[in-house]
């Protein structure tokens, strides 16, 4: 579509080929694309079962959809393979774009990325014999933090966040984004007042499954949940859930006398959205349904164990809350791990607390409960938005996240939001772990930053940088890996060794001139990154001689 003489439609698009939960938290970075770049034109490529809820939705120009079926054979492709003939077939895959971000962890969205064209690629593209890069530096972060399991407990930020910064757009707070129509919103009055609701009190929505049930809390615990908040709250509960969870609400009903709102099998999917807005309360496991609650602008209480982890997932917006159970092993690695369930120290009554004080308030600081820990989300003057700790301890793998999360939002050149990070040295002021840990860091990025340099300085001093390209001959290839061997022992299981892995990834080899160049400016930036954690050291400590204000 043209705008005008000279003036071109900016084309984009998303590759997000996963489950309704992910597609429903990659809407934040449309809208944000839509509210930066009003003209221009989104292609969405996804699962077709997951863009029933997005049918009309303002944000999204063009809906390029496969099925689930044909989606599931792709997960085995790690090189070209005619199985992705079909689908790099489409019309629309075979248009030119000025932006693809490819936000789907799979090899085989590595290859679509390769093979579509794109003046501009962020997230997984295909490099060649089984080798998988990942373009741009929030890219990085989300393969670095994110994917890779081991790096999960240093990443605070929320995945919502670090799509957006994918795209290369602003952060900013935002606590709606998915329309309810007025004729949607009628039809979900029509479908609640035929399952019983009367208008008599707060309405609360529970959902029972989720798409892992080793992630998903006990029946006879919502149960007794709901049972509390009908007879002791006077709120009216409803159960929402697919056609194949209808054995839960069977349990459910099983075990509660009060009067239940049963929908579980009863609407569609399209429904959700209005029928979450009615809600003031919706209490959920991981699942789709707590970010599509979330879209839609109502407050989520969020349960999580296992697998599922509250700084990636927890449901995006402001005035949200996850009850997050942290032991020795979280967040878990396995779906099962044969021990004492760690969702057993998911405590019923520390849910109904929240849960009475998200209704009800006031706003407090939790009880402590073993192992469970709970977290409220906010947005930081940079945009972003994290969760911060409302019980009054705080796990030490909150600290390592903190530490690390500060660090990393100032080497992707955010703000840093100094009254947030005051609030939570002054908490942690006197936790020793957090001290040692800080100083360990310091430590550690202090000699980083100082290798980086080094390594910049001998690829410079090679050939006399500045009157001829430096040559990596084996004497300067010699000393890099000397300096690298230091970098990786100090950067071992971190996000700043995988990110280092990823930055070399990028290069090409094939001309050595240009090499020694690109090098020379990935070492420089590299050194940048790790200089940014004295910049932080340094803050934190005046804040520490100088505590806020009460």
């Amino acid at each position: 579509m043209l705008l005008g003489p000279g003036n071109r439609c900016e084309k984009v698009l998303i590759i997000q080929m996963c489950r309704m939960g992910d597609v429903v938290q990659s809407l934040p970075l449309l809208k944000r694309l839509k509210e930066t770049k009003p003209s221009c034109e989104t292609t969405l490529l996804c699962i077709r079962e997951s863009i029933e809820l997005l049918h009309g939705c303002p944000l999204v120009d063009r809906f390029v959809s496969v099925p689930y079926a044909y989606y599931k054979t792709l997960h085995a492709i790690r090189s070209p393979s005619p199985r992705l003939n079909f689908l790099l077939g489409l019309p629309e895959l075979c248009e030119s774009y000025d932006q693809v971000i490819n936000l789907t962890h799979g090899y085989f969205s590595a290859l679509i990325c390769r093979a579509v064209a794109g003046r501009k690629k962020s997230g997984r593209y295909y490099l060649d014999n089984d080798r998988v890069g990942v373009a741009g530096d929030w890219g990085k972060y989300l393969f670095c933090a994110v994917a890779n399991r081991e790096n999960r407990m240093e990443n605070l930020m929320n995945l919502v966040d670090i799509h957006i910064g994918m795209a290369g757009l602003p952060h900013g707070a935002m606590d709606k984004w998915l329309e309810v129509k007025e004729d949607e919103a009628v039809r979900a009055g029509e479908i609640l007042k035929a399952g019983g609701w009367k208008k008599t009190g707060k309405l609360v929505a529970l959902q029972l499954g989720a798409n892992q049930l080793h992630r998903a809390w006990p029946v006879g615990n919502f149960a007794a949940l709901g049972s509390y908040l009908s007879g002791r709250l006077g709120a009216e509960v409803v159960l929402l859930g697919s056609p194949g969870e209808k054995g839960l609400g069977e349990e459910f009903l099983g075990q509660t006398e009060t009067a239940i709102i049963n929908l579980i099998g009863k609407t569609r999917v399209a429904d959700l959205p209005a029928i979450l807005q009615r809600c003031d309360l919706v209490i959920s496991n991981d699942t789709g349904t707590s970010h599509i609650a979330a879209a839609v602008g109502t407050r989520v209480l969020g349960l999580y164990f296992s697998t599922a982890y509250f700084a990636e997932t927890g449901p995006f917006g402001s005035g949200n809350v996850v009850l997050q159970v942290q032991t020795e092993c979280s967040p878990c690695h396995n779906q099962r791990c044969g021990k004492t369930r760690c969702g057993d120290y998911l405590d019923v009554e520390a849910v109904k607390t929240a849960a009475e004080m998200m209704l009800y308030g006031p706003k407090r600081a939790l009880p402590d409960y073993p192992n469970l820990f709970a977290y409220e989300s906010r947005f930081l003057s940079n945009g972003t938005m994290l969760y911060a700790p409302i019980t009054s301890r705080v796990p030490e793998g909150y600290e390592t996240g903190f530490i690390n999360t500060m660090f990393w939002q100032r080497a992707l050149g955010l703000e840093a939001d100094k009254e947030f990070e005051g609030e939570m040295v002054e908490k942690l002021a006197h936790s020793p772990s957090f001290r040692a840990k800080k100083l360990a860091l310091g430590k550690r990025y202090g000699l980083l930053g100082r290798l980086y340099r080094d390594g910049a300085r001998v690829l410079r001093d090679a050939a006399g940088w500045g009157r001829r390209p430096p040559t990596l001959c084996e004497t300067v290839m010699e000393a890099l890996r000397g300096i690298n061997a230091h970098i990786f022992s100090l950067a071992e299981a971190t996000i700043m060794r995988t990110f280092h892995d990823y930055e070399m990834m990028d290069m090409d080899w094939a001309n050595e001139s240009e090499a020694s160049r690109t090098l020379i400016e990935k070492y420089e930036k590299l050194h940048r990154m790790a200089e940014s954690f004295s910049g932080l050291s340094s803050q934190w400590q005046r804040l520490e001689e100088q505590p806020l204000a009460k």
